[in-house]
């Protein structure tokens, strides 16, 4: 769980996370030379020769000595070392190279972990129900969850909230005991005590099992009495004396519900969203809201229930609490309320509701101290500014939600940072780091409990493996994103994974992996969901191009990119308009397909997204091709296959190339590309058929 953070001069290089900054600024490099700075500051004590530095930067590659060379001129240029001695990278002639800068090195935390200090902490684990009765399994995370809120209400307390405790949880051995577990969990949520609650039956009554373990010892002790959540409530009083040392007030109800069908009711939905199961959620908190209507907290969990899902509902309740909330000049109840209202915007793929609720809220507690109510604010704000590619103000605030998740302690937080990051250093030209760091967060979110994170981020991996040409692990993380989707209902992701599956398996000639998807998608209803229902579009769209019906294909593309425009989402647009365009030569509508062209252009940013500008290039050379100028397209191609990043476009440009060069009889150099194009050599339908003609030997499709 531990890195190490490198600090010369103004600049900070950890590589664990791989962010280079220059005084809290980011600065983007290369992957290799990034591994190559790396390198040399992990080793300032010593020269790293050329043979260590090709072992470790570019291991099982043929390449040559030059590699470094221009690998440390554009270290040298990102960090500003114009000296002619190298003032941070200095040359050994004929050895190797030394960084000579001073270094200090400083231990960091994983994501989301606070610094201990000496305010009382706490984290506890999830209740385990002994009672030998299966409808009383909410205790394990719905009471849990009611004591955590109660013991949160003491400000002198720091309470590990739920979400960092399951993630933790994750990492640990299975079947590791009670102070196994704490022994564990203390460094790594940087709390002083861990909390095992055990729930047994006792006749018509229930006793409570309390263990606090400490550093150096263990305390049970045991609650007893007929009503479970004021159990949960006597816990909180009962670790609030034993933390702060002294008599403690007895903490309020953090929902004060009477009614005992209501109460079991309410348990159960805070088991629910503890385990982002929102609908269940949503449903039990309607429940206890018909037997308590003037339950202000139940309705604002019931609120946040809604707000990931999109769900309609969200917006009427929301402006009935937000009209409360400012009445009685609330103001940070009034930014969590506008916060939830930006998330349910943001989830119906709105994106204009969504900034103005989520900028709103964001001025409202502009002078609070930080929370980890604000920090997932500045969360869901980085989330609509990629959306709409303004990959710095993002990088801005997820850096600030970073910190504000270190302040807090809370991993949940600090790892949906750390994947936002990873999706804009993939976007803004290091798609490897990119896709290792979420692979990394994958692991770290992976477990039963968390599951909508865990399918968001394999989503977003299948995504980035796709355009590495990693084609059979895209396939995969696409249909287990598909599958917890499809259980949780969270159709932003179903849809997501459904237009990976389906592009996937137009492009490779097999169209039957988007079948599943597609009935995915036939179960589940869509309307008052534009964002998920432009990737439906997209995606049923691939099947119908895939299945030869290019009609449909057309008018059910067209559809999904227009209400990317009209959304504003700039990401999905650049993404998807170049398919249409495509769509429209092979259907021969070429004059639908020049206006497409005209429409991605003038696209907000286009000249700065290389993978736009790959696609474009590769549509250009295919139009010059339709009118008979080979020559113009096999120079657009050869420009391209230089210049495009990593990226399904850079694999299509590379295999119209290697099909130019062999009409061209240009055979040697068209098996060259071939084998340049690694897997997707085999994946292509047009590329397996030409590998065979030049006898060149593909690349496996699993990587």
């Amino acid at each position: 769980m531990q890195d190490k953070e490198f600090r010369f001069e103004d600049w900070e290089l950890c590589p664990g996370r791989r962010v280079l900054a220059r005084a809290g600024q980011p600065v983007a490099l290369e992957p290799r030379v990034f591994d190559l700075l790396a390198w040399l500051v992990r080793h300032h004590d010593r020269v790293v020769t050329k043979e260590e530095l090709l072992d470790e930067v570019w291991p099982d590659e043929p390449v040559s000595v030059g590699v470094i060379a221009r690998a440390v001129m554009k270290a040298r240029r990102a960090l500003g070392d114009d000296d002619r001695d190298g003032r941070l990278v200095r040359t050994v002639p004929r050895v190797g190279y030394r960084f000579v800068a001073p270094v200090s090195v400083v231990p960091t935390a994983m994501p989301g972990r606070r610094a201990q200090t000496a305010t009382p902490s706490v984290a506890l684990l999830p209740f385990e129900n002994r009672t030998g009765r299966p409808e009383f399994d909410w205790v394990e995370l719905g009471l849990l969850t009611l004591t955590v809120k109660a013991l949160a209400g003491d400000p002198r307390l720091v309470v590990a909230p739920v979400s960092s405790v399951l993630m933790a949880l994750n990492a640990l051995p299975a079947g590791a005991d009670g102070p196994a577990r704490a022994q564990a969990l203390r460094p790594m949520l940087a709390v002083q005590r861990v909390v095992q609650g055990i729930v047994l039956a006792e006749g018509v009554d229930f006793a409570l099992d309390v263990t606090v373990h400490g550093e150096d010892s263990s305390r049970r002790h045991r609650l007893q009495g007929a009503d479970l959540p004021s159990l949960g409530r006597a816990t909180a009083d009962l670790l609030e004396h034993l933390l702060l040392d002294q008599r403690a007030r007895s903490l309020p109800a953090a929902y004060p519900v009477a009614d005992p069908f209501a109460s079991r009711a309410l348990m159960r939905g805070l088991q629910m969203a503890a385990e982002q199961r929102w609908r269940e959620a949503a449903n039990l908190f309607r429940v206890v809201l018909d037997a308590e209507p003037q339950a202000r907290e139940i309705e604002l969990e019931y609120l946040r229930a809604l707000a990931p899902m999109g769900d309609e509902r969200a917006l009427a309740v929301g402006d009935r609490l937000l009209a409360d909330a400012l009445a009685a000049a609330d103001f940070a109840r009034a930014a969590e309320i506008r916060q939830a209202l930006g998330r349910t915007w943001l989830n119906k793929g709105l994106l204009e509701p969504a900034r103005e609720q989520l900028d709103a809220a964001i001025r409202l507690t502009a002078e609070a101290e930080p929370s980890e109510s604000q920090t997932l604010t500045l969360l869901l704000r980085s989330t609509l500014a990629i959306r709409q590619r303004d990959f710095d103000l993002a990088r801005q605030l997820l850096l600030q939600a970073r910190q504000c998740s270190e302040r807090h302690g809370n991993l949940h937080q600090g790892l949906w940072a750390e994947v936002s990051l990873a999706s804009v250093r993939a976007r803004t030209g290091d798609l490897e780091g990119g896709y290792e760091a979420i692979r990394l967060a994958a692991r770290q979110s992976d477990g039963d409990r968390l599951r909508r994170d865990l399918a968001s981020t394999i989503d977003l991996e299948g995504r980035m493996a796709l355009q590495l040409g990693r084609l059979d692990e895209a396939g995969e993380c696409a249909a287990s994103a598909l599958r917890s989707a499809d259980e949780m209902n969270a159709l932003g992701v179903l849809s997501s994974a459904a237009e990976t599956l389906c592009l996937l398996g137009r492009l490779t000639g097999e169209p039957a992996r988007g079948a599943q998807a597609i009935a995915a998608l036939a179960r589940r209803g869509l309307s008052g969901q534009p964002g998920a229902e432009a990737s439906a579009n997209m995606a049923r769209a691939h099947q119908a191009w895939a299945e030869g019906r290019l009609p449909e294909a057309m008018l059910t593309m067209a559809e999904a990119v227009s209400r990317h425009e009209r959304a504003g989402a700039w990401l999905h647009a650049h993404d998807t308009a170049p398919w249409l365009a495509a769509l429209y030569m092979d259907a021969g509508e070429h004059a639908a397909a020049a206006e497409t062209l005209t429409r991605i252009v003038s696209f907000p940013a286009a000249h700065q997204d290389a993978e736009l500008q790959s696609a474009l290039t590769w549509l250009r050379a295919r139009r010059a091709a339709a009118e008979g100028s080979s020559d113009t397209a096999l120079a657009l191609l050869r420009d391209a296959a230089e210049s495009a990043p990593a990226s399904v476009w850079r694999a299509l440009v590379m295999a119209d190339l290697a099909q130019a060069l062999f009409e061209g009889r240009q055979f040697a150099l068209a098996a060259g590309v071939l084998q340049r194009l690694g897997a997707w050599a085999e994946a292509l339908p047009p590329c397996r058929g030409l590998a065979a003609e030049l006898g060149v030997e593909t690349h496996p499709r699993l990587r």
